[in-house]
Protein backbone atom coordinates (compact mmCIF):
# COMPACT_ATOMS: atom_id res chain seq x y z
CA UNK A 1 0.00 0.00 0.00
CA UNK A 2 1.52 3.53 -0.74
CA UNK A 3 1.54 6.20 1.48
CA UNK A 4 -1.07 8.30 1.81
CA UNK A 5 -3.83 6.06 0.03
CA UNK A 6 -6.88 5.16 1.93
CA UNK A 7 -8.19 2.09 -0.21
CA UNK A 8 -10.98 1.24 2.69
CA UNK A 9 -12.22 4.81 2.73
CA UNK A 10 -13.12 4.79 -0.80
CA UNK A 11 -14.65 1.20 -0.47
CA UNK A 12 -16.29 2.72 2.23
CA UNK A 13 -17.60 5.85 0.20
CA UNK A 14 -18.45 3.83 -3.40
CA UNK A 15 -21.99 2.71 -2.29
CA UNK A 16 -23.36 6.08 -1.89
CA UNK A 17 -21.47 7.86 -4.89
CA UNK A 18 -24.60 8.20 -6.21
CA UNK A 19 -26.17 10.62 -3.85
CA UNK A 20 -23.22 12.85 -4.76
CA UNK A 21 -24.57 12.22 -8.78
CA UNK A 22 -27.88 12.78 -7.81
CA UNK A 23 -26.64 16.25 -6.15
CA UNK A 24 -24.82 17.44 -9.19
CA UNK A 25 -27.90 16.52 -11.69
CA UNK A 26 -30.00 18.22 -9.08
CA UNK A 27 -27.98 21.47 -8.59
CA UNK A 28 -28.01 21.26 -12.96
CA UNK A 29 -31.72 20.99 -13.24
CA UNK A 30 -32.97 23.48 -10.83
CA UNK A 31 -30.17 26.06 -12.54
CA UNK A 32 -28.24 26.43 -9.54
CA UNK A 33 -24.87 27.26 -11.27
CA UNK A 34 -24.11 30.30 -12.90
CA UNK A 35 -21.00 31.16 -15.17
CA UNK A 36 -19.60 33.12 -11.97
CA UNK A 37 -19.55 29.85 -10.55
CA UNK A 38 -17.01 28.63 -12.55
CA UNK A 39 -12.90 29.54 -13.39
CA UNK A 40 -11.40 27.83 -16.41
CA UNK A 41 -7.84 26.48 -15.59
CA UNK A 42 -5.01 27.11 -17.50
CA UNK A 43 -5.16 23.64 -19.37
CA UNK A 44 -8.56 24.67 -19.84
CA UNK A 45 -10.82 22.55 -17.46
CA UNK A 46 -13.38 24.23 -15.38
CA UNK A 47 -13.24 24.46 -11.53
CA UNK A 48 -15.87 25.44 -8.92
CA UNK A 49 -15.48 28.92 -7.33
CA UNK A 50 -16.14 29.16 -3.84
CA UNK A 51 -19.54 30.48 -4.57
CA UNK A 52 -20.43 27.44 -7.00
CA UNK A 53 -19.23 24.91 -4.15
CA UNK A 54 -21.37 26.79 -1.44
CA UNK A 55 -23.99 25.84 -3.84
CA UNK A 56 -23.28 22.30 -4.33
CA UNK A 57 -22.66 21.83 -0.68
CA UNK A 58 -26.14 22.60 0.04
CA UNK A 59 -27.75 20.35 -2.48
CA UNK A 60 -25.39 17.58 -1.21
CA UNK A 61 -26.53 18.58 2.24
CA UNK A 62 -30.25 18.59 1.16
CA UNK A 63 -29.90 14.72 -0.54
CA UNK A 64 -28.11 13.29 2.75
CA UNK A 65 -31.15 15.34 5.08
CA UNK A 66 -33.61 13.36 2.54
CA UNK A 67 -35.39 10.16 4.32
CA UNK A 68 -34.89 6.54 2.66
CA UNK A 69 -36.68 3.50 3.92
CA UNK A 70 -34.62 1.11 5.48
CA UNK A 71 -34.53 -1.23 8.82
CA UNK A 72 -38.27 -1.02 8.89
CA UNK A 73 -38.26 2.67 9.48
CA UNK A 74 -36.94 6.08 7.88
CA UNK A 75 -33.87 7.61 7.96
CA UNK A 76 -31.75 10.11 6.90
CA UNK A 77 -28.98 9.06 4.12
CA UNK A 78 -26.61 10.49 6.66
CA UNK A 79 -27.67 8.27 9.45
CA UNK A 80 -27.26 5.60 6.95
CA UNK A 81 -23.88 6.04 6.02
CA UNK A 82 -22.68 6.79 9.52
CA UNK A 83 -24.70 3.66 10.91
CA UNK A 84 -22.56 1.42 7.76
CA UNK A 85 -19.38 2.51 8.85
CA UNK A 86 -19.96 1.84 12.42
CA UNK A 87 -20.68 -1.66 11.47
CA UNK A 88 -17.68 -2.14 9.26
CA UNK A 89 -15.78 -0.58 12.74
CA UNK A 90 -17.66 -2.91 14.38
CA UNK A 91 -16.88 -5.79 12.05
CA UNK A 92 -13.46 -5.02 11.97
CA UNK A 93 -12.27 -4.46 15.74
CA UNK A 94 -13.83 -7.84 16.20
CA UNK A 95 -17.00 -6.75 18.03
CA UNK A 96 -19.70 -7.84 15.69
CA UNK A 97 -18.84 -11.49 13.69
CA UNK A 98 -20.70 -10.47 10.56
CA UNK A 99 -21.85 -7.42 8.77
CA UNK A 100 -24.89 -6.41 6.68
CA UNK A 101 -24.44 -5.24 3.55
CA UNK A 102 -27.97 -4.55 2.98
CA UNK A 103 -28.39 -0.95 1.78
CA UNK A 104 -31.36 1.11 1.06
CA UNK A 105 -33.05 0.79 -2.14
CA UNK A 106 -32.49 4.19 -4.34
CA UNK A 107 -35.71 5.35 -5.00
CA UNK A 108 -35.63 8.48 -7.73
CA UNK A 109 -38.76 10.26 -7.60
CA UNK A 110 -39.01 12.59 -10.39
CA UNK A 111 -42.06 15.19 -10.65
CA UNK A 112 -42.16 15.60 -14.28
CA UNK A 113 -41.81 13.27 -16.59
CA UNK A 114 -42.61 13.32 -20.26
CA UNK A 115 -46.14 12.30 -20.23
CA UNK A 116 -46.76 14.29 -17.71
CA UNK A 117 -45.76 17.43 -19.24
CA UNK A 118 -47.28 16.39 -22.66
CA UNK A 119 -50.92 16.32 -20.39
CA UNK A 120 -49.67 19.68 -19.02
CA UNK A 121 -49.53 21.57 -21.74
CA UNK A 122 -52.99 19.58 -23.63
CA UNK A 123 -55.19 20.49 -21.30
CA UNK A 124 -57.20 23.51 -22.09
CA UNK A 125 -58.63 25.82 -18.92
CA UNK A 126 -62.37 23.94 -19.19
CA UNK A 127 -60.80 20.18 -18.66
CA UNK A 128 -58.62 21.84 -15.82
CA UNK A 129 -61.74 23.48 -13.92
CA UNK A 130 -63.24 19.90 -14.21
CA UNK A 131 -60.59 17.94 -12.77
CA UNK A 132 -60.07 20.63 -9.66
CA UNK A 133 -56.88 22.41 -10.87
CA UNK A 134 -57.54 26.17 -10.53
CA UNK A 135 -56.06 28.64 -13.01
CA UNK A 136 -53.28 30.17 -11.68
CA UNK A 137 -51.85 26.78 -11.00
CA UNK A 138 -52.19 25.66 -14.55
CA UNK A 139 -50.71 28.51 -15.34
CA UNK A 140 -47.85 27.83 -13.43
CA UNK A 141 -47.66 23.89 -14.49
CA UNK A 142 -48.02 25.15 -18.13
CA UNK A 143 -45.33 27.81 -17.89
CA UNK A 144 -42.47 25.26 -16.18
CA UNK A 145 -43.58 22.21 -18.34
CA UNK A 146 -42.56 24.35 -21.10
CA UNK A 147 -39.04 24.31 -20.22
CA UNK A 148 -36.15 21.99 -19.87
CA UNK A 149 -35.98 22.37 -16.43
CA UNK A 150 -37.11 19.94 -13.44
CA UNK A 151 -40.15 21.52 -11.53
CA UNK A 152 -42.26 20.45 -8.41
CA UNK A 153 -45.46 19.09 -9.36
CA UNK A 154 -47.20 18.63 -5.90
CA UNK A 155 -48.78 15.41 -5.42
CA UNK A 156 -52.55 16.04 -4.86
CA UNK A 157 -52.07 17.97 -8.21
CA UNK A 158 -50.38 14.87 -10.11
CA UNK A 159 -53.08 12.65 -8.85
CA UNK A 160 -55.54 14.80 -10.32
CA UNK A 161 -53.50 14.88 -14.02
CA UNK A 162 -53.40 11.10 -13.84
CA UNK A 163 -56.54 10.13 -13.09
Amino acid sequence: MTMGKLPLAYDLQEPFRCLIDIAVINGLEKGLFTKKDFVRTENYNLRLRPSGAKKLMQEIESVFNKRVSYRMGGMMWCNVINMKAQELAHYILGKKSRIDFSEPKLELNMEDDFKLRQKILSLSQKEAKEIGIGKSSLHYLRKHAKNDKSFKVYEKVKEKLVN
